[in-house]
């Protein structure tokens, strides 16, 4: 994983990360600290690896404000920059930052060390402390490998797995690994000699500002969306690089590569990609309006489901963060393209939590439920102990910042940042903020989502919404507070009572896992093969019949939820890990 890795000691150690191919290699030792960066060949005027008379940085990513700060300071230094807007703001100073980014200032004076990630999360760092190490990575088995170098004992986090096992994901600081934290969305730590601590610099707020205005709301989603893709088209366009953009059958990839088309000068190359059973609608949709727009298309075929084959490849990137399936088509397709001009790729990122009320509880909005956009539920009974009230002032940003951050983070960006960086328009902070102060009445049931759409950018209506198989101005109907077409009410009463086969067991659905695993025996049969020689991987009783009986259930879903712990635990289990 591209990033960067460093440890502070109080022992006398010559440790040195191993050197990562096809990236930039560089590393520093300064007093006790070891730092070691690793990162692709792309975007490096954003970048910094630097060591000055007061000060060492290092900042990873992309800048998407970078030219705003540049003419704010009128300099073109990046390190003298962020030294400025330290001095200035202290160790909030990221704040000021925008883009997708991880990095860390040591101040020399002071003696103190400032590691921090962007405000939603998009690059990952984890980090160890004990009386004698403080070690920190983008990556869990760089940690893992130091130490098992000096002795470190690791344990298996059971809170962790039973949240795999529920949620496919963790919440908040947790990791797989007892020892090892992650540092969550709009935080910095700030490590002082022995001391450290981890502070919010950036907290998302979703409070409803005064606004009655439809068109006036209108006029400003599309402002603000403009300009989040005017900042990444710039970008690219900074480095010479095309733009690739997702396209499937939903609405926000569609916005995304739409607006991307209106902003976009002649010389702008947008290319679309998108991977799907064939013929289902996210192919048949995102070929169309491709096709209309005159970008070129790429489409992969997810026939067969041999993508739910990259369990390893996907768990090799994910550190077991997140549930395997999603990861391993991307990594199926990713592994088919040459990136080497492609640029930022444009996603449609939590666009319809962001814009829409994805994220939004429909009842008792402010009783926090850590299990609301839950997998399974079966195993729900074994997190009774996880508290989290008063973290969160409600349940959409419970959401946001579990789903979303630490979820969602983890699919698509994850995958593209080993080749290139990924950015959606619906990530930008502008836009996020501004999103979220729109009243409830306006965002419930996607209707000014709805409204954006018909007055501005009217052909884009005129194609099918893949979660609904319907245009988006197909007459609607409300059942417990939430709109359906109409011509969905009787395939859905007949689905409810057995009649018609739920989508995910027929090729009628994004991601038809029970199809694939019920109609193709080289599929079942990794799976299941892959179940029966790594359960022992599993010393804890009670976690490993758990994942029996989960494993044991219809839902393929299920399955892959149990596969995805066990992978990740067999790739940690050679740094040491103990299960029991």
């Amino acid at each position: 994983m591209p990033g960067f890795f460093g440890y502070k000691s109080n022992n006398k150690i010559n440790f040195s990360l191993e050197i990562k191919d096809n990236l930039i290699n560089e590393e520093i030792r300064i007093d006790n600290i070891y730092i070691h960066r690793h990162t692709i060949k792309k975007f490096l005027n954003d970048k910094i690896f630097k060591e000055t008379p007061g000060y060492f940085l290092l900042l990873d990513g992309i800048l998407l404000n970078i030219t705003d700060l540049k003419q704010r300071y009128n300099t073109n230094d990046l390190t003298y920059i962020l030294q400025k807007l330290y001095e200035e703001h202290g160790e909030k100073f990221c704040a000021l930052l925008k883009g997708s980014f991880s990095g860390l200032l040591y101040d020399k004076i002071k003696g103190s060390m400032i590691l921090f990630t962007d405000q939603i999360g998009t690059k990952q760092l984890f980090y160890y402390k004990d009386n004698d190490y403080f070690i920190f990575s983008s990556e869990i088995v760089d940690i893992l490998q130091f130490c098992k170098e000096v002795g470190i004992s690791i344990t298996l986090n059971k809170i962790a797995a039973y949240l795999m096992l529920t949620n496919s994901y963790y919440f908040e600081d947790i990791t797989l690994i007892n020892e090892i934290k992650k540092l969550p969305a709009g935080t910095f730590i700030n490590f002082s000699k022995v001391n450290l601590n981890v502070r919010k610099y950036y907290l998302l707020k979703n409070k409803p500002g005064n606004f009655t205005d439809e068109d006036e709301i209108i006029e400003k989603i599309d402002e603000l969306f403009k300009q989040a893709l005017r900042r990444s088209l710039k970008k690219n366009r900074e480095y010479q690089y095309k733009n690739m953009a997702s396209l499937s059958g939903g609405l926000d990839s569609r916005m995304t590569t739409w607006v991307l088309n209106e902003i976009k000068e002649d010389a702008d190359e947008v290319i679309n990609y998108t991977y799907s059973q064939s013929n289902y609608l996210d192919e048949s949709i995102a070929k169309s309006i491709a096709n209309y727009l005159g970008n070129t298309f790429i489409f992969k075929s997810l026939d067969n489901g041999l993508s739910m084959m990259k369990l390893d490849e996907a768990t090799k990137v994910s550190e077991g963060m997140i549930s395997y399936p999603a990861l391993g088509q991307l990594v199926g397709f990713t592994e088919l393209f040459n990136f080497n001009e492609i640029g930022i790729v444009h996603t449609g990122m939590m666009g319809d939590a962001v814009i829409g009320d994805h994220y939004i509880g429909h009842s008792k909005n402010n009783e926090i439920n850590i299990f609301d956009k839950a997998t399974s539920l079966k195993l729900k009974d074994k997190l009774n102990g996880l508290d989290i009230s008063g973290k969160y002032e409600n349940q959409e940003m419970f959401n946001f910042y579990s789903r979303g951050f630490s979820g969602m983070n983890l699919a698509t960006p994850l995958i593209f940042q080993q080749y290139t960086e990924t950015y959606s328009p619906y990530y930008d902070i502008d836009f996020m903020e501004y999103c979220l102060s729109i009243p409830l009445k306006f965002r419930i049931n996607y209707y000014i989502y709805y409204k954006w759409i018909l007055k501005k950018y009217p052909d884009a209506s005129r194609y099918k919404w893949e979660k609904t198989n319907s245009k988006i101005t197909a007459l609607q109907i409300k059942i417990k507070g939430k709109k359906i077409p109409l011509k969905q009410l009787i395939p859905k009463i007949l689905t409810n009572i057995g009649i018609l086969n739920s989508s995910l067991k027929t090729k009628r659905h994004m991601n038809p896992y029970d199809y694939w695993y019920n109609n193709n025996s080289k599929v079942k049969n990794f799976m299941d093969l892959y179940f029966d020689a790594n359960i022992n991987v599993i010393n804890n009783i009670e976690l490993k019949n758990d994942c029996k009986l989960l494993y044991a259930q219809d839902k393929t879903s299920e399955k892959c939820l149990v596969l995805s712990l066990l992978a990740a635990i067999k790739l940690f289990l050679t740094y040491g890990l103990s299960t029991n």
